[in-house]
């Protein structure tokens, strides 16, 4: 059984890293990870320098031209796979800089191997190959040493894996090389070279553990972050319905179409149908604008014009208003979430404009402050607590919901950038109002 090396055992060996190959070959064009690539080469190399040194064309000078070079090249492949199973780049980052140095001097160190084995002695040769087998073995207990306090048990298994090839192949080359040796292994019916390929099915077995491991934590991975869309998913449209019932107000429709209904009566059928094209088109823009996560603040900017145009009808006494920008600043660059002034110009309307005397100011205001955009609202009403006071006698819901709300959805839109919503109460011994500022950043 372990003499020829035709028999079942050595001959499922072959096959099992030849299936290995195809089948790690198929999950890197699946789904593109490296470490399925670098598996599925070494297998590949590996499998062809077994097959050929099973095969007629396979002596002592084939061997060093045909087979050493492939077993460079698995060497090598070897150390990418390594640290990708291993996610040494996150596990120990500094440690993988040092690491592709080290895999770059194998590189170089095989090809120098190979180049002088020609020129050389057997003796020389024998000392570099150990050189390079004990670069492999310090790389394998440092590696360890580096990622143990990660993920312990995977990297244990790793080293397992590795050095019972590594220490079987070398036994394997030894007995190879001695003749008494060899004779004696033959006489129990073992060939040399079943301890390579005892090494070879240890590796096989403990390396499909860890890419066991592997996909299974990379499947939890995607899990996890598709879950993480998912409540993201959820919070942005649970905002946009927040946003939508907040502009929605049922007592906004009800007084619009209360006015609608006043002016019909006092028989002013022209002034009726502006109000109701301009109340159309506004309750269109609203629904459009839901269905977004950004606009532009110029669109914006109309949208609101159009709704203080529908309020200021209803107001006694009407109410002036303005729209200032900075000469610098292009509204149509700076992308906000849909429809977020609303709430605020309906407050600054009804529960301060709406109840001041003489002359009343709603302005919107566009200014730059370091690195950072402030929109303002500032109207000249009652103030911002007596706005509240007002409020809560008419059982009037507060703006505070509204401003946790659009909190929200500025972080939402400008996700790990600064942004704020302030209310400020101008009131003093001579003026009166509120003002209401949007803090984002300028992104170019």
């Amino acid at each position: 059984m372990f003499l020829d090396l035709d028999s079942e055992f050595f001959s499922w060996v072959r096959g099992a890293l030849i299936v290995l190959f195809v089948f790690h070959a198929l999950l890197y064009i699946n789904n593109r990870q490296k470490l399925f690539l670098y598996y599925s080469i070494y297998t590949l190399f590996f499998s062809v320098n077994l097959i050929f040194w099973n095969s007629r064309f396979a002596n002592d000078n084939t061997i060093f031209l045909i087979s050493l070079p492939q077993f460079y090249i698995a060497i090598y492949i070897y150390f990418l796979f390594s640290r990708e199973v291993l996610n040494i780049k996150k596990a120990a980052p500094q440690w993988d800089k040092r690491l592709k140095k080290i895999a770059l001097f194998l590189f170089a160190l095989s090809l120098f191997t190979y180049i002088t084995q020609f020129f050389i002695s057997k003796n020389v040769f024998y000392v570099i190959n150990g050189l390079l087998l004990f670069t492999v073995i310090y790389f394998i207990l440092s590696t360890h040493q580096k990622i143990k306090s990660v993920n312990f048990a995977l990297s244990t298994l790793f080293i397992l894996g590795t050095l019972s090839l590594l220490i079987l192949s070398t036994l394997s080359i030894f007995v190879a090389s001695s003749s008494e040796l060899k004779y004696y292994f033959q006489s129990l019916g073992i060939n040399e070279q079943t301890f390579i390929y005892l090494g070879a099915s240890i590796e096989i077995f403990v390396f499909a553990i860890i890419l066991g491991y592997r996909i299974t934590s990379m499947e939890n991975e995607e899990v996890a972050v598709n879950l993480k869309l998912v409540r993201q998913l959820a919070e942005t449209e649970e905002l946009r319905m927040e946003m939508l019932k907040s502009q929605m107000n049922p007592h906004f429709i009800f007084n619009m179409l209360n006015s609608i209904n006043s002016l019909i009566i006092k028989n002013q059928i022209e002034n009726a149908s502006d109000y109701i094209t301009k109340f159309s088109r506004f309750i269109r823009e609203i629904l459009n604008s839901s269905r977004k996560n950004s606009m532009s603040l110029a669109d914006e900017l109309n949208i609101i014009k159009l709704y203080i145009i529908l309020e200021q009808a209803r107001v006694d006494g009407g109410f002036s208003f303005e729209v200032i920008i900075e000469d610098d600043i292009s509204p149509n660059f700076i992308q906000i979430p849909p429809m977020f002034l609303q709430p605020f110009i309906e407050n600054a309307i009804w529960h301060g404009l709406a109840h001041q005397q003489g002359e009343k100011k709603l302005i919107i205001k566009l200014r730059k402050e370091n690195e950072f955009y402030l929109l303002e609202v500032i109207d000249n009403g009652v103030g911002y607590k007596k706005g509240i006071e007002i409020a809560q006698k008419r059982l009037v819901k507060s703006s505070g919901i509204a401003v946790e709300i659009v909190k929200n959805r500025l972080q939402s839109l400008y996700k790990n950038e600064t942004t704020d919503v302030l209310i400020e109460d101008l009131t003093n011994d001579t003026i009166s109002g509120t003002k209401v500022t949007f803090k984002f950043p300028m992104l170019s």
